[in-house]
């Protein structure tokens, strides 16, 4: 069930970089949804082979937006 969970994921997920309308999700995003089912099932003693599933996961995806560091700050404030 957990497969078809993520290739489910894969295949409505966003491929592309930028932010996602409502209603969509990140690929980057599909770990996260994968934690909190990681969780509920160690909780219950569910135990299952997660390096072999998260190998289904998608690569993720990376973007050039960066939060200003105090050296660009001062860069294009003088």
């Amino acid at each position: 069930m957990v497969l078809n969970y993520i290739i489910h994921l894969k295949k409505n997920a966003k491929q592309s970089v930028g932010k996602a309308k409502r209603g969509e999700i990140s690929v980057n995003s599909i770990r996260d949804y994968l934690h909190g089912i990681q969780s509920f099932l160690g909780f219950n003693e569910i135990m299952l082979n997660w390096k072999k599933i998260i190998k289904y996961c998608p690569e993720e995806v990376s973007n050039n937006l960066r939060g200003y560091t105090r050296e660009r700050r001062l860069q294009n404030f003088c």
